[in-house]
């Protein structure tokens, strides 16, 4: 009879101890997850604030071709492209507003 009330008590102490382990592994992952959306939003901003440097990037490009004019063949010819571009793109965005 002793050594079941020992068992049992064996027993109670690790259930509490997985009890305890199971409370902090709970905390963890609610920490876990806050950190990952957390990470999740900066590196959307981190997306849009590179494409916004993208574009400005591209419209440099573009404003340094046409305020150079001297390889003008190039230059031309690589402003004209990205003047299409644009336009195409223009008329996506029109297209899907008309939607």
């Amino acid at each position: 009879m002793i050594e079941t009330a020992v068992n049992m008590d064996e027993v109670k102490t690790k259930v509490q101890k997985l009890i305890n382990l199971h409370s902090g592994l709970r905390e963890e992952v609610q920490q876990l997850e806050s950190l990952n959306a957390k990470l999740s939003r900066k590196l959307e901003e981190q997306k849009s604030k590179h494409k916004t440097l993208e574009s400005q990037h591209k419209a440099l490009k573009i404003a340094k071709a046409v305020s150079q004019g001297d390889g003008a063949d190039q230059n031309t010819r690589d402003l004209k492209m990205k003047i299409n571009e644009y336009i195409r793109e223009i008329d996506k965005c029109l297209a899907f507003l008309h939607k």
